[in-house]
């Protein structure tokens, strides 16, 4: 991670010119210039629909009506993993094939300070977004839920075991897969692209909102999308943004195994 306080927020226009559009972890030589970029983003997010689809209708195809027993709670958490293998994968791919591996090309390097500012960074968006969901239910009269909680709440007393899956992927699985997608590869492809950081991190944050598709939820997601680009910016690392994602979502997780207890 390049030093402080140039490292941690580089000049808009020198990052641009010099082509580090993956600063700080700059492209070795013999590397060359990765191929990938936005072609690959909708890709990504195409091939995750298409596949979560597929799933959906694999699993309504053989859920038993009105059914709420194990089957059913596996069935709804496969409908939530199984496209993290597009999500996920298509920019793990696209970086072996077209570019100089995800490590370098997407910066997948952590030290001390940069998992500290993850941390950091997880905590603060966490908490202002907090404030603003407070807000908003005492505005709006309605309590907000995400996706995740629905199905946990729908698989509790189903399977104590789909219980734990879930909240393991809450924690763990998601910030991986998710941050992959949007901090590494798509925040990658708009800075090669000439994106200023500043542009890309907001592009990156309003892509990340919608794609959760909880409109209800829209400006929570905005919170959280715009601190986890922050520390993605400021670092010069995903691996960093994936710690700060995981720092949000952990209580989340915790909260979902204290439902498997009642």
């Amino acid at each position: 991670m390049s030093s402080a306080p140039d490292g941690l927020e580089p000049a808009d226009g020198a990052d641009v010119a010099a082509g580090a559009a993956l600063q700080p972890h700059r492209l070795a030589a013999a590397g060359g210039e990765p191929t990938w970029g936005l072609g690959d983003v909708a890709g990504t997010l195409l091939a995750t629909l298409l596949l979560g689809s597929f799933v959906a209708l694999a699993v309504a195809a053989v859920a038993a009506p009105g059914g709420r027993g194990a089957g059913q709670a596996w069935g709804t958490i496969a409908l939530l993993v199984v496209p993290w293998a597009a999500l996920g994968g298509w920019p793990l791919v696209a970086s072996w094939t077209k570019g100089n591996g995800p490590r370098r090309d997407y910066g997948l390097t952590l030290t001390w300070a940069s998992a500290a500012i993850g941390v950091a960074g997880g905590a603060a968006g966490l908490a202002v977004a907090l404030v603003v969901a407070t807000v908003q239910q005492a505005v709006t009269g309605s309590t907000l839920r995400s996706a995740v909680e629905v199905i946990a709440q729908d698989t509790t007393a189903a399977s104590a075991a789909a219980v734990a899956v879930l909240a393991a992927c809450t924690a763990f699985g998601a910030p991986i897969v998710e941050e992959l997608a949007f901090r590494g590869l798509t925040y990658g492809a708009l800075l090669k692209r000439g994106v200023s950081p500043r542009w890309s991190v907001v592009a990156v944050t309003v892509l990340f909102a919608l794609f959760h598709f909880e409109p209800a939820r829209i400006l929570v997601l905005l919170v959280l999308g715009a601190s986890l680009g922050l520390v993605r910016r400021y670092t010069g690392s995903t691996a960093a943004s994936m710690v700060a994602h995981m720092t949000i979502n952990i209580p989340g997780a915790l909260a979902i195994l204290s439902l498997a207890r009642h």
